[in-house]
């Protein structure tokens, strides 16, 4: 078996200084989303209702390709990924602040939506190919057990980052009006996108038996020391994948509403002026931002319990913002408080939860089989994203755009599925892996 040379360590240790600045600009489109409602209400002439639909196309669209995405993923390897993903994305935001508005025709609003289905691609890359690139290097180096910590890091920075762009694309967005026609920001997140590309660029494999898109395999990680890959029908049948996929299915279908929800509320309740949206979406990343950072120490305290506490606290803050919007109303300011505080809390919960699941599908099953557990875990994220966000699509013209009633809705045919499917996830994970599993790095262990 082949050892790594001094170059291929160079090379490999520079891919994990490079991953959290390469994650951080990838993991969401920077600049976009803290406006995306009020660009294609207020400039493209779509309604409230028009712009969820869109969302769900995204969502809906992923689900249908990302096995073929996979399939693409392992052929032409996961740096190549990487850059598609980032062109589509790139593509994606240029093209939004080309296409007309829909006064000029109802046809434009069909070009958004094959613009969902480019975006879509590229989520689907990177879900993949992402993780991949930390996890390989990792393994290379014998220093699996560091992927909680650079996985948090890279969320950290792009919650930090997040905060700066959302704070700018606020007055970006106000910028000439007349003339820019609120494009500034998506501009400067293609600027962003390109900077990304650059840094895929850097991030290198290690060549083994010239092939520059596998990584040398160590002694500890060589995949013939484990079974041969699982077919995918096996692993559809797993008791631990299917209590995973409902639970995440869940989960993320309610909280991907919480970012919609914030920011059809803010731009309806007028207790501020427009351009201070970027300052909440701001305050809401440095909480998701510090709740990544520390993510390990919480996994360290509570272990598997973070299932638990998660799923509970994602449905609460739902409860109390149904409550708060029913009692006070929209323009209240006691109502804008509680439900822009509980903004915050809800933006906190996102990222540990895909980093704790990420982590036990990675150090409990096969690696034979990880791309396709991670890929069915992409796919319950965005079949949830989808369906759900198709549901409050549907409640919020239901209900005449009373926030308060769609929240409430959400709470209602989510809350209790989702308690039992987190309990069953539980059992399964303590009864197959939980007992041999559960080693996290102790903090004093990480390079600050």
């Amino acid at each position: 078996m082949e050892q790594l040379s001094e170059q291929d360590i160079k090379t490999l240790n520079r891919n994990i200084k490079i991953f959290p600045f390469f994650r951080a600009l990838s993991y969401d489109i920077l600049f976009v989303w803290t406006i995306s409602t009020i660009y294609l209400t207020e400039y493209k002439g779509m309604s409230y209702s028009q712009a969820l639909y869109l969302d769900s196309i995204v969502m809906l669209s992923a689900v249908a390709i990302q096995f073929p995405i996979s399939k693409l993923i392992e052929k032409i390897g996961i740096y190549a990924s990487n850059l598609i993903g980032g062109f589509c994305y790139l593509f994606f935001v240029v093209a939004y602040i080309f296409v007309p508005s829909l006064e000029f025709g109802n046809f434009y609003f069909y070009i958004f939506v094959l613009l969902q289905v480019v975006f879509a691609v590229g989520l689907c890359i990177k879900n993949v190919a992402d993780t991949d690139v930390i996890l390989s290097t990792l393994k290379a180096l014998k220093k699996r057990n560091e992927y909680n910590y650079y996985e948090g890091k890279g969320n950290y920075y792009y919650h930090i980052f997040e905060a700066i762009a959302s704070i700018l694309a606020g007055y970006l967005l106000i910028i000439k009006p007349d003339i820019f026609k609120g494009t500034l920001p998506f501009f400067a997140s293609a600027i962003v996108l390109i900077i990304f590309i650059v840094l895929s660029l850097l991030i290198k494999p290690v060549k083994h038996n010239n092939d520059e898109n596998k990584l040398i395999q160590t002694n500890e990680y060589n995949i013939s020391n484990f079974k041969k890959e699982k077919p995918m029908k096996s692993l559809l049948f797993d008791k631990f994948i299917i209590s995973m996929f409902i639970m995440t299915f869940l989960f993320w279908g309610l909280m991907s509403q919480y970012m919609m929800l914030g920011k059809i509320f803010y731009q309806d309740s007028g207790v501020l002026p427009i351009e201070y949206i970027g300052y909440v979406v701001a305050i809401s990343k440095i909480f998701g931002a510090f709740s990544c950072k520390y993510q390990f120490k919480f996994d360290l305290k509570f272990g598997i319990k973070n299932v638990i506490i998660f799923c509970v606290t994602a449905i609460l803050t739902f409860a109390i913002y149904s409550l708060s919007y029913l009692l006070w109303g929209k323009s209240s300011l006691i109502s804008f408080i509680i439900i822009i505080f509980i903004f915050f809390i809800q933006s906190a919960l996102r990222s540990p939860f895909l980093i704790f699941l990420r982590n036990y599908i990675t150090i409990c099953t096969n690696p034979a089989s990880q791309n396709k557990l991670l890929s069915i875990f992409s796919v319950a994220q965005t079949l949830g994203y989808g369906l759900i966000g198709l549901l409050f699509a549907f409640a919020q013209d239901h209900f005449n755009n009373n926030l308060g009633l769609v929240s409430l809705t959400l709470v209602i045919c989510i809350g209790i599925p989702l308690i039992i499917s987190s309990v069953f996830f539980i059992r399964q994970l303590i009864k197959k892996y939980a007992k041999k599993y559960t080693t996290i790095m102790a903090e004093e262990d990480y390079d600050n």
